[in-house]
């Protein structure tokens, strides 16, 4: 299974104490009632050594599966 959707790896990239680049996303959001596409800053999130890590973390038997939604990973 791929880990590029591992949401605590996403969450540890976030809290690294490296610089990361920011982004400007959008998303509609309702202001004063009325739907307005609003844009924010966000981290550029870089998964492509997710699998990586991943297998790592699985060798080392620190993985720990689920049967909720298929197979999750902690």
């Amino acid at each position: 299974m791929e880990h590029v959707n591992n949401t605590a790896l996403h969450l540890a990239e976030g809290r690294a104490p490296a610089k990361r680049p920011v982004i400007v996303e959008g998303a509609p959001m309702m202001v004063n009632g009325k739907r307005r596409w609003v844009t924010y800053e966000a981290l550029d999130y870089d998964a492509d050594d997710f699998d990586q890590v991943g297998a790592a973390i699985a060798q080392a038997g620190l993985e720990r599966t689920s049967a909720w939604a298929d197979r999750c990973r902690t």
